[in-house]
């Protein structure tokens, strides 16, 4: 009873010497604080604490964005200990604070500390500490040590109740921000020291520390800017992680702006096995020279949040991985790399060419759009994404299924595999799945656009194509067709209008290159919940684009078929429509061998059919010394557009000069050029392109029936022959190959 007397008057003393802080902070001590304070002295009768807190309090004042704020704003008030509102608890984020500039930011802090001491204790001195360090410190990292503010009595007794507080304190606590801009913690906690009144003993700490430390985040900017710039500075070490080797005294962090310079006969950083960030990264490299690295990357990750510029190929990597992380990034480097890694959202942009040898993987749940150059041309294999041995595209589509941001390239992308005949190849996962029937397809280089085709009015493709070139002939192919909603959706048409395909009216189309006519190639099935359509039993002759249309509203007058045949009374001509929309007519058109300008000899009208119609025309005024026949089709739309069909050819006799080629077009066979003179050997025959350059020369062998002319390396294309008979005029004869 009479410990418990003791303590009661002790507590009659503390409320009695409790001070008038109006001038700090304009509130009075509730029931509540009385009550927490009976809690904390009697807790002294069992734990025989020497010294226990009632409210500490943090205050900061200073200047934030401009604006001031002093101690006393209930906004900047904390208590660690004992919260009320106010003062609110020590945690959260303050904001975001500019170190230096004209308008620069500064953050005082300053304390408050009220202290029961009993059994005899005597509190010598209260301090509140306090440390700022980046919050991306990594493990091994030591946090700074705290630094100490004191705080000086105030009111009541030092063996027993007394008040500490320092509201005078000026050091700003932005000054500690020495690694650059970026996110930082603030923690503090308050020290007691108490000697107890048994002479000889030392001072013991007492810590109102929350178990460490209690933490509240803010950010910290350096000249107005969250990004600071580092340079690396050739000292003779390659290692990434050493401080003394970046300009700031520190290795790159998120909020920096790295910068690699070229240094003739310098050395440059190595990142071996470790995880490294850099917001913007720049790589200076000598022009035009094959470098050995000028950044390695071995087995690493490196993360960018901002853009890289690597215009000179400085960038080696050996292993590991690229992350672009931020949005509203570009990634402009010439370097061959390993893997990239898209996630963060947003547009990542790729003005030049990029080969991968690895994969390239986007974020399902919070991926990005990696977007190619829109140049003009639509296939460029000097821009875009270029795949090398195994490397694949993983996880790309729009992610709609689980609320994910869109993650897809949307551009150019080359690939090449060899597929198994037999079954459906994914193509590393480009968005196109092949499938030879009859013949082994050998090495198959597929590219992909997002180009838009278009047809009449609201007439458009959707936002993606392929390219498909197999090394061998494939005379029956299935294919499955990839698509996304974001490639169906928002296409702008002829009128500048956006349009959207339904998804149930998507169909296969075809075409030479991308020019009109189209063939309407249909569909065998659509998934419209996995986004695959498939047409099987294709028999098109390779290589061809493909692409996806509306069969309601398809792309304009497509072809399926155009064939010429000699006649005796001049050339038919058959051609068949798989659907026609808009369509007028066609005009037909002639070229003779040796000529340079087309001549119109007819006119059909079109019938405009949805499904299609077959056509056909004789054309009987064909010149009698004309030994080559070029024909083509002037499809016209009713807008007045006007596309053209492929070139086809015959060959007839001429008095004294037939010279004759088959087949026509030319496929993989052999060309046979038959001509009078043929059993005469050495004769010369020259193979021509339509640049004029010589492509082939052979020399007759004496044959009845021809020269055989071996042109399987030949790209497809219109070619000429020229033959040479001693004594005789040049004949020639042009044929497309295939």
């Amino acid at each position: 009873m009479e410990s418990m007397q003791h303590n009661l008057t002790k507590l009659q003393v503390m409320s009695d010497t409790l001070p008038n802080r109006s001038y700090i902070l304009r509130r009075k001590y509730s029931i509540t604080n009385i009550l927490f304070a009976i809690m904390l002295v009697c807790s002294t009768i069992v734990a025989k604490a020497a010294v226990v807190y009632g409210t500490n309090t943090v205050y900061l004042s200073g200047r934030i964005q401009g604006q001031s704020f002093s101690i006393g704003n209930p906004d900047y008030t904390y208590s660690t200990n004992n919260p009320q509102n106010p003062p609110k608890p020590f945690q959260g984020d303050l904001g975001t604070f500019n170190r230096s500039g004209s308008t620069g930011d500064f953050l005082y802090i300053n304390g408050e500390s009220n202290t029961i001491a009993n059994d005899g204790d005597n509190v010598q001195s209260v301090q509140l500490q306090y440390r700022v360090y980046r919050q991306d410190l990594s493990a091994d990292v030591a946090k700074p040590n705290f630094s100490p503010l004191n705080l000086s009595i105030q009111s009541g007794l030092p063996n027993g109740a007394s008040r500490w507080a320092n509201i005078n304190n000026t050091l700003d606590l932005l000054s500690f921000a020495s690694g650059g801009p970026g996110a930082y913690f603030l923690e503090v906690r308050f020290v007691a020291s108490a000697t107890p009144t048994t002479a000889g003993s030392n001072p013991t700490p007492y810590f109102d520390d929350n178990g460490s430390a209690y933490r509240v985040s803010l950010t910290i900017n350096v000249n107005n800017s969250p990004y600071q710039t580092v340079s690396w500075k050739n000292t003779g070490s390659t290692d990434w992680n050493t401080d003394s080797n970046w300009s700031q005294g520190y290795a790159p962090t998120r909020n920096s702006d790295v910068v690699i310079p070229y240094v003739a006969g310098g050395t440059y950083p190595t990142a071996n096995g470790i995880y490294i960030t850099a917001h913007n990264l720049t790589i200076n490299a000598k022009t035009n020279s094959p470098l050995s690295a000028t950044l390695a990357i071995n087995n690493t990750t490196l993360e960018i949040t901002g853009n890289l510029q690597d215009t000179r190929g400085g960038l080696r990597t050996t292993g590991g991985e690229i992350r672009l992380t931020g949005q509203s990034q570009t990634f402009d480097t010439r370097s061959t790399i390993n893997d990239l890694y898209i996630t963060g959202g947003g547009n990542k942009n790729l003005p030049g060419s990029l080969t991968i040898i690895g994969n390239l993987t986007f974020n399902k749940y919070q991926g990005g759009i990696l977007t190619t150059s829109t140049a003009i041309s639509e296939f460029d294999p000097s821009l875009g994404i270029n795949f090398q041995g195994t490397g694949k595209i993983i996880d790309e589509g729009d992610h709609d299924e689980v609320n994910g941001v869109p993650g897809y390239v949307d551009g150019y992308v080359k690939i090449n595999r060899t597929p198994v005949m037999g079954q459906f190849n994914n193509m590393g996962g480009i968005g196109i799945e092949i499938k030879a029937n009859t013949e082994a397809p050998g090495n198959v280089v597929v590219t992909r656009n997002s180009y838009v085709y278009y047809g009449a009015g609201t007439s458009v493709s959707v936002k993606r194509s392929f390219v498909i070139t197999p090394e061998n002939v494939l005379s029956n192919y299935d294919l499955a067709f990839h698509y996304l909603n974001a490639s169906r959706t928002n296409i702008p048409d002829n009128n500048g209008s956006l349009v959207d395909i339904d998804a149930n009216n998507l169909a296969l189309f075809s075409s030479n290159n991308g020019d009109r006519p189209w063939t309407a190639l249909g569909k065998t099935s659509n998934d419209i919940t996995n986004k695959l359509l498939v047409k099987e039993h294709i028999n098109l002759p390779l290589p061809l684009l493909f692409t996806l249309g509306d069969q309601t509203n398809p792309l304009p007058v497509t072809l399926a078929s155009f064939t010429a045949t000699g006649t005796t009374q001049g050339a038919f001509l058959k051609w068949i429509t798989a659907s026609e929309l808009n369509n007028k007519g066609f005009g037909i058109e002639r070229q003779v061998a040796g000529a340079t300008t087309w001549e119109s000899v007819g006119y059909v009208t079109g019938t405009n059919a949805a499904n299609g119609s077959t056509y056909s025309f004789l054309d009987k005024t064909i010149p009698s010394e004309a030994t080559q026949v070029y024909y083509r089709l002037r499809q016209e739309d009713k807008t007045g557009e006007l596309t053209y069909s492929p070139v086809i050819a015959i060959s007839r006799a001429a008095a004294g000069a037939a010279l004759t080629l088959s087949p026509v077009p030319l496929d993989s066979s052999p060309l046979l050029v038959s001509f009078a003179e043929a059993s005469q050997a050495g004769v010369m025959i020259e193979i021509v392109n339509m640049q004029g350059q010589r492509v082939g020369r052979f020399a007759s062998e004496g044959s009845a029936e021809g020269v055989s002319l071996p042109l399987n390396h030949l790209a497809p294309g219109v070619y000429i022959v020229n033959v040479q008979v001693p004594g005789q005029a040049t004949r020639h004869a042009r044929f497309v190959k295939q």
